[in-house]
């Protein structure tokens, strides 16, 4: 009916009532004057009273009717008059007036039999206009509402972003916040439309995170405790919980004790007036609503204070881990243990205590604090006030049993007692269990990460199915777990079963047996209904007390890694050791007599540091160490005093392990300082009085560059406000234009997560542009040219570096001597921890001649020019400005937002609406085991049903078998009763298990029988023996239930984790390219752990509610067939309030997911890059989107339970009012009515109203979890590589045989919608070749071995191995054939051994060979000669650590390093060089025929260089290696030399043949590199060869 129509039927509806109103007032009128005198003054007054009042109400229902409908209907609540509420005041009065008429007159007096008529007709027609006016309030009350909501989603701020919408809680009126009606208008538009994270309002203020913190800083003041700081903030919730947590509890000692006297007052027929009865039943329905009230009041609270303690403490991590000190070291031994670890022996005490450790936070256990504990934290923390009030309420139920029972209360008490012991073991096994569970889905879930992490390598080498095993191998042991779980999970329930059969039988066996008493009826179910009352604490309290353990236990996790070490420029007490004097900052920048350490533990004493420093000259992989022999070795940078000067350019160079990257991080304030002063922006104190007015950022490049998720122009900005001209010559200078105009969006493209579609050179010009487009006047530029080729190396040296940073004092870490040392005004030069000489070029000249150092005769011929082409130099710049120029106007690459879309490379994630597809729900019953499992699900719950009605209908029959009629009323209002009580439950005590509370009831009477002497026909061993029976019947069926729910559970996790591997191991590159990790990991981890433990429970217990639900209906309609008319009102109030939560909770569940994913892609994000984010000064930027993403998340956590909430006080206000209707019907027929049938009805419509809202609360949680299932369905559906193996078109074992390759017309291109990178390459290469690919920046070279390993597809062409077709064979018998050494190095955390030999396949003198062959082992030792020196990067980061025991020889000679030496996680405890020499090792392990190396030499110096070109030329000597090199020295006397440009062979053939070119590319390149003769030398030499 649609709208109009509705309210103007209930126009029409207003005059009926208005025209019977009227009537009643003439009636009233006529009976006055009629009425026989003489009649009583009070009655003729009330008479008088009543007919103004009807008539007023006539008057006033006539005349607003229909202008307050048809304004309702037009959509213009807020011109309705307020009529509303002195209406129902008149209405309420008038129907009190008439009802207590009815009430205190006799209906046997036939002359006010006319009365009892108008009475009752006048309480209908108020009831009838209640009704009226409750509709029309509500629908103006909700359009007002809606119109508001409406009106404030609408704003727009004047950049025409949309205003978020403020939430509606903290303006509610009591009466809205009671029965949380502010949520109603986002309810109503979740089915109007899907709701999307736009329209869910905001937090209120008070809950967000900012409002939080200053109150937890101030805290931090006062106390060290994290516990007490958090305490200190949230104690006025907590308190506020307490009390309304002791108001509800006593508001359940209401039900019990109304329900009595109405089972009582029907049993004693008309010995009391009916009124007394009408009052029971408002107290049992005021108590109920107030019950209902006071908990989802606590519950929501609740939610309140988790919100907040979640918001601060994520805060407080994040804060953190941009303050705290990295890890210095790993131990060997930790690393090196397996992933199998024996976890039935861990104990979360003892992996707690060992997590807070200094220096073990890493990124997985970072990240699973926020995660992980904090949300824990937030889950518990709303339950910690019953800790106070359960025991309170034990207290007072033992007092009540005494006072009733004497001696024999004891005897219950003492089994709930005996109980406690074995409640708590069950409870610390089920939590131990659920640890050994989670411990082990942490094992899993860092095998995945690793896995996602390295997967480019993983497709590259074919280890996908030794990754898939070692997965699924610790997915075995998570699922034994999971098992394990499940079985003490099973014993609970059973537990919960047992216990109050064995209570009662103990209790009423010594009150009757032992003691001799006598039990009567008030005594039998008041002593129950304290029993049940008390086993709910008790039974409770041991969870609760596990749960604080569990919080606890996560609080010390976290405050352990907010206690680990800050860098010292964040430690108050050592603010006075920096310089508080700005201008000596900004005229002398430096150090003074410094000496650092990277060991967070070393102590600030001379004589250490002397120690140490002493240790360094002969081997700085020997420093000493304050520990005893832990093998952790230490780098230290000793008496460092040096001054930069202003304004100017200084280079640090130095060999291998020297210390220069260790200068640029003790300048950024990365090192522990032992000693001394650093004289630089980043260390002014934070004490000096202009601290705040100064700018002490620092733009600094690292040397692995480090971007963010984010477009290339938010890259380059970092937060700073756009200038078009600064914006332009900074991708000038920086060579970006060709790149920009080859971005599909230009700058707008988004930079994949750690940059993963940009090339090395492109990601590090981006991090060079950033620096360059800050205002930071001190520059820090750790090796950017390594990066890049020589002409891009030659114009950023010239643009950038010398051109617009000109004027800022740049400090330069190089290795590229040649090109930058004649131009630097400061030269620095490390050796071995210390400053060995530094000035300007003329003094460094004369120092360096006194040095007797081959690495020093090389600078001194650098400083001098001596291998620099001066006509090289020139025509370099003229090339590489050419290469740089776009090809378009440069204006177009700082306006590019028209081509936003298409440079969007992270897709959205994926957020599904409405219901949950039947697909998908298929897709989990096929993983549960199908239709055979699911009808045999379906069968044994009805069949466990079925024995439940059984055993009580069982003790109805025991019951009526007693002809004692004085107890047979109480042995029914017994049973009533307790079955009243299991109602009564917490919903959470419900759903842990089957309760068996009728059978309390039933062995309760038993024993009273058994004083009485048995029955007639049977004995009362016949009814204890069928009770029995069936009651052991109920107890196994639900085990059985539970039996086939935790197998179904178990196939499922297990299928669909095994399905979901498979999809995401089969990928393409492209999908693992614009999809962050962190959303992948979230379906390995939250998604699959939901389908573990979360959807089998909330599929279980929907079930359950259902068949229960259907039971209880079959009994009250069997009993009283009345019910199901009053049933269907509420069947109708029930499916509205369902249908509107079940559209909006779950769609802010999938909100809560969506939300959840950016949150830990950004803290991953920031921890990687955290010393950038620091020199910049950008802690408090990142911070603050941190705390929005956070809120953010919130905002649909805390809507999502306030829903729930909504959902709650609805479903009981309906069933209490269903509850009180049934009792007054109940009570008008108290003379007819049989008193136990009475109780049975009443008992079952109280179970029946908290059946309705399980199954609607359950059913939405299967909603929420299937959302899993379909996020996990979503990759299941994902496009795949394709096939592993062909059979048809396998290669012969020994294929390759001689490594020939034809590369035939191949072109390549990423997506389908983008242009080719590769457009019809062809050439041969023959067996054992050895060829070289060069060319510019971005002309295709990393994608040509992309397209060999069918990394990306090929879009045209073909390649041909050995006569065999690639395109047509399987990728795993294509890509296990090859080896490649990657541009980028990737490294597992572990060891060195399982890093180079990760499945165990050679042993350890092969081990040690390869890394022997590649000079890993000569860059350990640092040799003091350029021949033996291995540079790149600074090792000194190896600080970190690298220790072992060394089981030989060659382990002694590299200083303690071992095969077992502790790889950190990304490698970091390496430096860049050391990884790819590690890289290279492993590939040397493979012995393909086929080797390709991607500028796997980039970051070693040229000495290092060439010792590993002459291993390729050796050990590679019978394969075809391919080579791409920004270095051309690299391949110049390789066999052959290829040159791409734009994706197409420019040139191909014998390096000498194409340097005779002139005007060839590889001649231009030649000239360009400074090099010229050198190369044509080497070139030369390869020709005679």
């Amino acid at each position: 009916m649609p709208p109009a129509s509705v309210w103007l039927f209930g126009a029409l509806l207003s005059v009926v009532v208005a025209a019977l109103s009227l009537a009643l007032a003439v009636l009233e009128c006529i009976v006055l004057v009629t009425a026989p005198a003489p009649m009583p003054a009070s009655t003729a007054v009330a008479s008088g009273i009543s007919a103004a009042a009807w008539f007023a109400v006539a008057v006033a229902l006539a005349a607003n009717a229909r202008p307050l409908n048809s304004i309702a209907a037009s959509g213009k609540p807020h011109d309705a008059p307020h009529v509303t509420v002195p209406l129902v005041a008149m209405l309420v009065a008038n129907a009190g007036l008439h009802a207590m008429r009815i009430l205190r007159s006799d209906a046997s007096a036939s002359s006010l039999a006319a009365w009892i008529s108008a009475d009752g007709a006048a309480v209908a027609a108020c009831v009838a206009a209640l009704a009226v006016e409750a509709a029309r309030w509500a629908r103006i009350e909700s359009d007002r509402a809606d119109a508001l909501e409406s009106f404030l989603a609408s704003r727009t701020d004047e950049h025409g972003n949309k205003i978020p919408v403020p939430s509606f809680e903290p303006s509610a009126s009591v009466l809205s916040r009671l029965l949380f009606s502010w949520v109603s208008p986002l309810i109503r538009k979740s089915t109007r439309s899907v709701l999307e994270h736009e329209d869910v309002w905001q937090l209120a203020e008070d809950d967000k995170i900012e409002a939080q913190l200053p109150r937890f800083a101030a805290a931090k003041q006062r106390y060290k405790w994290l516990f007490w700081r958090l305490a200190a903030v949230l104690w006025r919730h907590f308190f506020m919980m307490t009390l309304i947590s002791v108001f509800g509890s006593v508001m359940t000692f209401g039900s019990p004790f109304f329900l009595n006297r109405i089972v009582n007052l029907i049993e004693r027929g008309g010995d009391q007036p009916a009124y007394i009865g009408f009052l029971f039943a408002i107290g049992l329905f005021c108590t109920s609503v107030l019950e209902s009230c006071a908990t989802a009041q606590f519950f929501h609270l609740g939610r309140h204070l988790g919100v907040r303690m979640r918001g601060i403490l994520i805060a407080e991590i994040y804060e953190k881990s941009l303050r705290r000190r990295l890890a210095t070291s790993s131990s060997p031994a930790a690393a090196a243990t397996s992933s199998e670890g024996d976890a039935d022996s861990a104990d979360e005490s003892d992996s707690d205590s060992e997590e807070s450790s200094n220096g073990d936070a890493t990124l997985g256990k970072i990240v699973t604090l926020m995660s992980v504990d904090t949300h824990r934290l937030r889950d518990i923390i709303g339950d910690t006030p019953w800790l106070i009030v359960k025991p309170l309420q034990i207290v007072a139920c033992v007092v009540a049993l005494f006072w009733i029972l004497g001696l024999a209360a004891f005897a219950g008490v003492a089994v709930m007692i005996a109980s406690i012991p074995v409640s708590y073991i069950v409870t610390k096994y089920e939590y131990k269990s659920g640890d050994i569970y989670m411990d082990r889905m942490d094992k899993r879930i860092n095998a995945v990460n690793e896995m996602l992490q390295g997967i480019r390598i993983i497709k590259y080498f074919g280890w996908e199915p030794e990754f898939k095993k070692k997965i699924e191998k610790a997915r075995e042991g998570e699922l034994k777990g999971l098992l394990a779980t499940f079985i003490v999970q099973a014993l609970a329930i059973l537990l919960w079963e047992s216990v109050p059969l064995l209570v009662s039988f103990v209790t009423f066996l010594t009150y009757t047996k032992i003691l001799g008493n006598t039990l009567d009826v008030t005594t039998a179910f008041t002593s129950l209904s304290l029993f049940m009352t008390l086993q709910d604490p008790l039974m409770v309290v041991p969870e609760l007390i596990m749960d604080t353990v569990q919080c606890l236990i996560s609080l010390r996790r976290i405050e352990a890694f907010l206690s680990q070490p800050e860098l010292d420029k964040f430690q108050p007490d050592k603010q006075h050791l920096f310089e508080s004097d700005w201008s000596e900052i900004a005229t002398r920048p430096g150090f003074r007599n410094a000496t650092f350490t990277w060991d967070s533990d070393a102590k600030a004493d001379a004589e250490t540091a002397e120690a140490q420093t002493a240790a360094t000259e002969r081997d700085p992989l020997l420093a000493a160490d304050s520990q005893p022999p832990s093998l952790h070795h230490h780098f230290v940078l000793s008496d460092v005093h040096v001054t930069f000067p202003v304004g100017c350019l200084t280079a640090v160079v130095g060999v291998t392990g020297a210390g220069k990257s260790s200068i640029a991080q003790a300048l950024l304030g990365e090192m522990t300082m032992l000693r001394g002063r650093t004289v630089f922006p980043s260390m002014f104190s934070r004490f000096a009085p202009d601290f705040g007015s100064r700018d002490t950022r620092v733009a600094y490049v690292a040397q692995t560059a480090w971007l963010q998720n984010a477009s290339v122009r938010d890259n380059i900005l970092f937060g700073a406000p756009f200038d078009e001209q600064r914006y332009n010559q900074v991708i000038e200078a920086c060579a970006l234009v060709r790149d920009l105009a080859t971005f599909p969006a230009g700058d707008m493209t988004e930079i994949g997560e750690k940059g993963i579609n940009m090339s090395g050179g492109q990601k590090q010009r981006i991090s060079l542009a950033r620096a360059c487009y800050s205002a930071a006047q001190f520059v820090i530029l750790d090796d950017p040219l390594s990066a890049v080729d020589a002409p891009t190396a030659l114009h950023l040296f010239d643009k950038c570096i010398c051109g617009i940073l000109r004027g800022r004092t740049v400090v330069l870490v190089t290795h590229a001597t040649s090109l930058v040392l004649p131009s630097a005004d400061h030269v620095v030069y490390v050796k071995n921890g210390r400053i060995a000489a530094h000035g300007s070029g003329v003094d460094m000249q004369q120092q360096l001649e006194e040095l007797d150092d081959s690495f020093g005769k090389h600078l001194l011929r650098a400083l001098r020019g001596d291998k620099v082409d001066g006509s090289a130099s020139d025509s370099a710049g003229s090339s590489a400005q050419q290469a740089a120029d776009p090809p378009t106007d440069g204006d177009d690459t700082a306006d590019a937002s028209k081509h936003d879309a298409r440079g969007k490379l992270i897709d959205k994630e994926t957020k599904q609406s409405g219901s949950v597809k039947a697909a998908v729900y298929l897709s989990y019953l096929r993983a549960v085991g199908g239709g055979g499992f699911i009808f045999l699900y379906l069968l044994f719950s009805a069949l466990a049903h079925v024995a439940q009605v059984a055993d009580d209908w069982w003790l109805k029959i025991w019951a009526d078998s007693y002809m004692t009629s004085m107890f047979e009323p109480a042995a029914n209002a017994t049973m009533s009763f307790a079955t009243r009580l299991s109602a009564s439950m917490p919903s959470f005590v419900v759903q842990s298990g089957e309760s068996s509370v009728a059978s309390v009831a039933s062995l309760s009477i038993a024993s009273a029988n058994s004083t009485i002497g048995g029955s007639p026909g049977h004995s009362v061993d016949f009814y204890i023996g069928v009770y029995g029976a069936l009651g052991l019947g109920v107890i196994l069926s639900s085990q059985l239930v539970n039996l086939l729910y935790a197998l179904g559970s178990y196939r499922a996790s297990k299928e669909m984790h095994a399905a979901l591997l498979v999809r995401i191991l089969n990928a393409p590159m492209r999908f693992f390219d614009t999809t962050p990790i962190g959303r992948i990991l979230n379906r390995f981890s939250k998604d699959i752990e939901c389908v573990d433990s979360e959807l089998g429970e909330s599929a279980r217990q929907f079930m359950r509610s259902v068949f229960e639900g259907l039971c209880i209906l079959c009994i009250i309609a069997y009993v009283s067939p009345i019910f199901p008319l009053l049933f269907v009102p509420l069947a109708f109030a029930y499916w509205q309030f369902s249908r509107a939560y079940l559209s909006a909770s779950r769609e802010l569940r999938r909100l809560d997911s969506v939300s959840q994913s950016p949150i830990y892609a950004k803290f991953g994000e920031t921890l990687q890059g955290a010393s950038t984010i620091r020199a910049f000064g950008e802690e408090r930027r990142f911070i603050d989107e941190n705390l929005k993403l956070v809120n953010k998340n919130h905002q649909a956590h805390f809507v999502m339970w306030s829903a729930n909430r909504w959902l709650g006080v609805r479903c009981e206000l309906a069933g209490a009012s269903m509850v009180l209707v049934a009792t007054t019907s109940l009570i008008l027929a108290r003379k007819t009515v049989d008193a136990g049938l009475a109780g049975l009805c009443l008992a079952y419509s109280l179970d029946f109203t908290t059946s309705l809202i399980l199954i609607i609360r359950t059913h939405a949680s299967v909603e929420m979890n299937m959302n899993s299932v379909e996020r996990i369905d979503e990759y299941l559906n994902i496009d795949q590589e394709a096939a592993a193996i062909v059979p048809s078109y396998r290669p012969a074992d020994n294929w390759p045989m001689h490594g020939a390759i034809d590369i035939q017309d191949l072109s390549v291109r990423y997506a389908p919608d983008q242009p080719r990178v590769l457009d019809g390459v062809s050439f041969s290469v023959r067996a054992c070749e050895k060829v070289g690919i060069v060319g510019r920046t971005g002309a295709g070279k990393s994608t040509l071995s992309l397209a060999l390993f069918r990394i990306v597809p090929h879009d045209g062409g073909r390649i041909v191995i050995d006569g065999m077709d690639i395109g047509r064979m399987g990728l795993w018998d294509l890509r296990s054939r090859l080896t490649i050494i990657p541009q980028d190095p990737v490294l597992f955390a572990g060891t060195v051994r399982s890093n180079l030999d990760p499945f165990d396949k050679h042993d350890d003198a092969a081990l040690w060979a390869s890394l022997q062959r590649v000079h890993f082992l000569e860059s350990l030792q640092t040799k003091t000669t350029l021949g033996t020196a291995a540079s790149g990067s600074d090792d000194d980061t190896l600080a970190s650590g690298i220790g072992g025991s060394g089981s030989s020889g060659t382990a002694d000679a590299a200083g303690g390093f071992s095969l077992d030496s502790a790889v950190s996680e990304n490698g970091a405890n390496f430096s860049q060089g050391q990884r790819q020499l590690l890289c290279l090792a492993r590939a040397l392990l493979q012995a393909s025929r086929i080797i390709v190396l991607d500028e796997a030499t980039a970051s070693v110096d040229h000495a290092t260089d060439a010792k590993i070109q002459s291993t390729i030329r050796t050990e590679f000597s019978g394969a075809t290696v391919l080579t791409i090199a920004h270095r051309l020295s690299t391949v110049m006397d390789y066999d052959k030399i290829l040159v791409l440009d734009h994706g197409r062979v420019v040139q191909f053939g014998r390096p000498r043949d194409l340097m005779q070119d002139a005007n060839g590319m590889l001649h231009q390149m030649c000239a360009e590199s400074g090099e010229m003769g050198q190369l044509v030398s080497i070139a030369a030499r390869q020709g005679t060869a």
